[in-house]
């Protein structure tokens, strides 16, 4: 696993960053993914992501969890929530976007900030 890999890597002095191989611990519980890499700096063990992912838990065992491009909860950043009121927040290419609207509400001014804002209908 993880651990292991950075500890057998830290125990050579590596500094360098190593690809992981997709791995499952035998308690289903994701191990690594082919997006990170394991890497020994200033004697600790630290993920080091790619393509667009974060580890924003600072769990080992998840690795780079987040996808910045992606995930509303980390739209282009840790943490930078998309927060669309009255809608499904969205994430695409690490830019927040208002998702499908809530029962009898209508997004009559596409902003995002604001959400779905009308509720029945658009107009006055």
């Amino acid at each position: 696993n993880c651990e292991k890999l950075c500890r057998s890597q830290h125990s050579r002095k590596a500094r360098r960053a190593l690809p992981f191989r997709n791995t499952f611990a035998r308690n289903k519980k994701r191990a690594c993914e082919q997006r990170r890499y394991a890497a020994v700096q200033n004697k600790v063990c630290e993920i080091v992501c790619a393509n667009r992912r974060e580890d924003c838990n600072d769990d080992l065992l998840d690795g780079c969890e987040a996808d910045l491009d992606a995930d509303a909860a980390h739209c282009a950043g840790c943490n930078a929530a998309c927060v669309t009121p009255n809608a499904t927040p969205v994430c695409s290419g690490g830019v927040c976007a208002v998702g499908q609207c809530a029962t009898d509400y209508l997004d009559c001014n596409g902003i995002v900030d604001d959400g779905c804002e009308a509720m029945f209908f658009c107009g006055s």
